[in-house]
């Protein structure tokens, strides 16, 4: 099977193509080279010719994610959505078979703590807005001869993955005490080995529609943490001062969201049988064992 992947420098894009390497006939596009094989550099992906759209499926991972110093909303519309539907058209119109778009559950906002496939969605940043509007158009040129698939996973972690979880990482093996004892919040991630073979999966049985995808083994930030503290060797100092925690969630509401609620997630994958699940405390030795090899010099 030929397969299309824009976006081959992004994160979840390495691991899917270093996986199914013997699986699939990749075409890579990437901004950055990545040393895969059959990787074509181009650094405007609007420019991407027509006979490279000449495959079986198209997998989307270009985005412009949650950056602090990018505020021109017109940058994540442009990448985001109309970079994205553009890419589904060129795919349509050259006979590609099935589109899979890498969405994300930002497209609930950051209020939500039940997600399920009947959450309406209503998100709270330009990252959430655009990746909705690039899904739902895209959505609307599925019919018989193309399928479109969206996926929605939680936060990605695993070896080498940047965001929240390697700063916590850090934090915890640098012994800083942490006030989050006691905090019985259960949120939801989803490991790239995990993620991956989501993907595998979406193409090999050519799903149509939106597919919410996590560990469904929810976990509480004083268990991540303990767990982090143990595979680092790391002892880990807990407290609690309400007063610190009513800051948090005055003055930085999206962090206490993320740190101290709840964020569970119903997924309606159809084939989750076929999925082999990694338990928390492996998957996190794994990524703080990465952590240890190649970043704890540089943090």
């Amino acid at each position: 099977m030929k397969a299309l992947v824009i976006g081959g420098d992004s994160y979840i894009a390495r691991h899917f193509i270093k996986r199914y390497s013997s699986v699939f006939e990749f075409l890579v596009i990437s901004r950055i080279p990545t040393g895969f094989s059959h990787e074509v550099i181009i650094e405007n992906l609007w420019n991407i010719p027509d006979d490279m759209f000449l495959v079986d499926v198209v997998i989307n991972f270009a985005a412009i994610v949650h950056s602090p110093t990018l505020t021109n909303a017109a940058i994540y519309g442009e990448v985001n959505r109309d970079l994205a539907v553009n890419n589904a058209r060129k795919s349509k119109k050259n006979g590609v078979n099935l589109f899979l778009q890498m969405s994300s559950i930002s497209v609930y906002g950051d209020s939500n703590t039940d997600i399920s496939c009947l959450t309406e969605a209503s998100p709270s940043t330009i990252y959430g807005i655009t990746k909705l509007q690039a899904d739902n158009e895209i959505l609307k040129m599925s019919d018989d001869r193309f399928s479109v698939a969206v996926i929605r996973p939680p936060m990605v972690y695993g070896p080498g993955a940047p965001g929240n979880m390697l700063k916590l990482i850090r934090i915890v093996d640098k012994s800083v005490p942490l006030p989050f004892l006691n905090v019985n919040n259960e949120r939801d991630f989803i490991y790239i080995g995990t993620l991956v073979q989501y993907l595998y999966v979406t193409i090999q049985m050519k799903l149509n529609g939106v597919f919410l995808v996590s560990e469904s083994n929810p976990v509480s930030t004083e268990s991540i943490v303990k767990i982090i503290g143990k595979h680092l060797s790391r002892k880990v100092f807990l407290f609690k001062v309400p007063l610190l925690l009513n800051f948090i969630k005055l003055f930085m509401p999206v962090k206490y969201n993320k740190l101290y609620c709840s964020l569970k997630i119903s997924s309606n994958f159809p084939y989750n049988d076929l999925i082999s699940f990694t338990s928390i405390d492996e998957s996190l030795r794994e990524t703080i064992n990465h952590y240890v090899s190649n970043n704890r010099l540089r943090s």
